[in-house]
């Protein structure tokens, strides 16, 4: 296998390129039945990995940052081939600059950052459910609606995704509704 050929070759690029964004690489072989190494490295506890597929006398050269399901809208991944005689200073340019691994902190920023907001997000709806809750002994629904059911004639079902309350009950007691919501507005 040309992995095994190349690996101290790339083993040397990597360090150079760890050197140049302050980084550590691991190498090693992909796995038995795929000619590729994978070179992977934590930039602020985040993972991040290049892969360098051999075919014939190419190389496909893969970065990836993030988790796919994760980070659908932030992750980065990009793909780039180049000859595998080139010199060890140009396939390191080459990584660095048509790769982007020279950004790859800016990229693992952006991640970090996007999740912080989504973990903010999360946490703010599920206090305004409990908040809700509190108020209303809501029962959750399988899609994420919560419902109640006080009476035997009335129904109330609030969907906090999208700001949805909806009350069914008899006209009395809809009227009485409209009318406290009259005073708030």
């Amino acid at each position: 296998m040309k992995c095994e050929e190349y690996k101290g070759k790339f083993d040397s690029i990597f360090q150079k390129i760890g050197t140049e964004t302050a980084s550590i690489w691991k190498g090693e072989k992909w796995s038995n039945y795929l000619d590729a190494l994978n070179y992977v490295s934590f930039i602020r506890g985040q993972e991040v990995r290049v892969k360098l597929e051999f075919i014939r006398d190419r190389v496909k050269a893969a970065v990836y940052v993030g988790n796919y399901r994760l980070d659908y809208r932030n992750y980065f991944s990009k793909e780039i081939s180049f000859g595998a005689f080139k010199s060890e200073a140009k396939i390191a340019q080459d990584l660095l600059n048509r790769l982007e691994l020279n950004s790859l902190n800016e990229k693992v920023v952006n991640i970090l950052e996007a999740r912080k907001k989504s973990n903010e997000n999360k946490e703010n709806e599920k206090y305004r459910i409990e908040l809700f809750k509190k108020f209303i002994p809501f029962k959750e629904g399988y899609n994420g609606k919560l419902y109640a059911k006080p009476k035997n004639d009335v129904s109330i079902e609030f969907e906090p995704h999208a700001n949805i309350l909806e009350i069914r009950g008899d006209t009395e007691l809809l009227i009485a509704i409209c009318a406290n919501i009259k005073q708030l507005l």
